[in-house]
């Protein structure tokens, strides 16, 4: 039986706004623009980017100082495009913008590990179901988030639940899918049985020919739902506990009060704004390459068999926008969906490869569909030789007008081999950005 998400019926009732307020208090001092709240990268329209202290946010400006000079910085926010942390050195240890300081405390009402609720948009919740929460309807979720509070959500609107942040994701199949900690699998149609508040949640499985199997959350690693995908739309802000949350309005007073709106439910909690990880006022206008379907990879000439470039396991990325191992020789075409306007990054070698690694980078547009896109004749946008007397280039293309569609399509590419022929030529695209 296939989860078909129109066929549920809305929950009774409008949500309320949540505002959530939080407050930073940095051993009772108070916070001035010679103190700012957090030291992030702003990148604002065209992916200009630059280092800054922010000193406020509201739904009109950002308010901040330049983190080199101490110059005054006041930009629209119809201008920014996101606030990222501080990227971390191939092979190191962030020292500013990292999430570990703040993550302790954002956990307040238990020790436990949390679970993760990720909706069909790509928000992630961590938190854990069914405490205090008496819901009867067998087509919502009750969860309690230590950031947000506790609120329901319709199973239309949820992707996976994970029994820990580590579990790992599974493909999303015709079927809702229920993976248990015993290895076993049940698939078949999931609704949540009745149960009083406070108590854990019981899953019930309709796996067809008149069958149920009922399973007490304690048994579960993690469930997929078969429920259609949705674009993640609107504002967003990463919080360091790993919560990635659609909002409604964010802020930042210049005595480092945060608030933080979405569309569920209403809590106020007292913790450190500078757990505000990262902030994109409209995820239409902003993307990251490493999200985006890679279409297909060939090796180079030297080589029988080509790895597909994949991201650093480094944990969840703001807009998804991890860094991309690429071992060359070999080419590799990424789908980068419609309107692109301009696309801009870092190509690196890592500190273990620059003592034989030669090689040079070269980006291409292609035009036409992806059949084809891998050997197809394409447009030269950027090219840089990467070795280990220059391991590090920097791009920012602009886009406008080129393509069939007002912006490229399809992204190619191409890491050759350099003078030293085909060792470690491997190099990382490192948050590489996309704007709409």
């Amino acid at each position: 039986m296939t989860r078909v998400c129109s066929s549920r019926s809305a929950p009774h009732g409008a949500c309320a706004a949540l505002a959530l307020c939080l407050a930073w208090n940095a051993g009772g001092a108070v916070q001035t623009e010679e103190a700012p709240i957090l030291r992030r990268v702003l990148v604002m329209a065209g992916l200009q980017q630059r280092l800054v202290n922010v000193v406020s946010l509201s739904e009109q400006e950002l308010v901040a100082r330049d983190a080199s000079s101490g110059a005054s910085v006041r930009v629209p926010l119809s201008n920014v495009r996101a606030l990222l942390p501080v990227m971390m050195p191939l092979g190191g240890v962030s020292t500013s913008g990292s999430r570990r300081g703040d993550f302790a405390s954002l956990r307040r009402s238990s020790d436990e590990e949390p679970s993760v609720l990720v909706t069909t948009d790509t928000q992630s919740l961590p938190g854990r179901p069914g405490a205090g929460l008496q819901v009867t309807a067998s087509d919502q979720l009750p969860w309690q988030s230590d950031v947000l509070g506790g609120f329901v959500m319709p199973l239309d609107n949820v992707q996976r639940l994970l029994r820990h942040a580590y579990t790992p994701e599974r493909a999303v199949g015709t079927t809702d899918r229920v993976y248990l900690r015993n290895a076993d699998i049940l698939e078949g149609f999931v609704e949540l049985m009745p149960q009083e508040a406070g108590s854990s949640i019981t899953l019930s499985v309709d796996t067809g020919n008149g069958r149920t199997a009922r399973v007490d959350w304690s048994s579960v690693e993690s469930v997929e739902f078969a429920a259609t995908p949705a674009p993640p739309r609107g504002a967003w802000a990463w919080l360091s506990d790993a919560t990635s949350v659609r909002t409604t309005a964010v802020s930042i007073s210049p005595r480092g009060d945060l608030t933080l709106s979405w569309d569920r439910g209403t809590v106020s909690e007292a913790i450190p704004a500078a757990s505000l990880w990262a902030f994109a006022p409209s995820r239409e206008h902003i993307d990251a390459l490493a999200a985006r379907p890679l279409v297909g990879v060939t090796p180079g000439d030297q080589r029988r068999f080509a790895a597909a470039p994949r991201g650093a396991d480094t944990g969840p990325s703001p807009l998804g926008a991890h860094d991309l191992e690429v071992i060359g020789p070999v080419t590799a075409v990424w789908d980068l969906g419609p309107a692109a306007v301009r696309l801009a990054g870092t190509v690196e070698m890592a500190p273990s490869d620059r003592v034989w690694g030669d090689c040079t980078v070269t980006l291409e547009e292609v035009p036409g569909e992806s059949a084809g896109a891998l050997t197809a004749a394409g447009h030269e946008l950027w090219t840089a030789r990467i070795s280990g007397d220059t391991p590090t280039a920097t791009f920012s293309i602009d886009l406008t007008g080129k393509g069939a569609s007002g912006g490229v399509r399809l992204l190619r590419v191409r890491v050759g081999e350099g003078e030293n022929g085909p060792v470690q030529d491997r190099v990382w695209l490192r948050r590489v950005l996309i704007e709409r």
